[in-house]
């Protein structure tokens, strides 16, 4: 990992541009189709990051983007999309919201949080 890490800070942040991209270029036209289907899925646009591998290893396969969007965003996402849509145990689900946090499975069964740490905005490694 400290190697990988030092591929960050003396390769890909210095060039602007993760693995997986010949130039900086190709990567401000990737990062542009990025923020255009972030846009078009209805998303906000303010908070793209990339992340993985791609940022850490010559070997890398992908390029992970992050869309970062606030607990409402969020749950207001997940009620477009699912609702009526989703069924556990067999069983219909009705989403609701509790104000913080999409709570909307049975039995006490709640989204769990996840910690993704500090990942470099997409802005951070380019001006977009």
């Amino acid at each position: 990992m400290i190697a990988q890490m030092g591929n960050y800070v003396h390769e890909v942040f210095p060039r602007q541009h993760p693995y997986r991209f010949e130039t900086r270029a190709q990567f401000l036209e990737f990062a542009k189709d990025v923020r255009s289907a972030v846009q078009e899925a209805g998303l906000p646009t303010n908070d793209l990051r990339v992340q993985g591998s791609s940022l850490r290893k010559k070997t890398a396969k992908d390029v992970d983007i992050a869309v970062i969007i606030d607990d409402r965003v969020f749950d207001g996402q997940l009620l477009k999309l699912f609702d009526g849509k989703v069924a556990l145990d067999g069983a219909p689900v009705q989403l609701t919201l509790d104000g913080s946090v999409s709570s909307f499975l049975p039995s006490g069964r709640m989204r769990q949080p996840m910690v993704i740490g500090t990942m470099p905005k997409l802005g951070h490694l380019l001006t977009v």
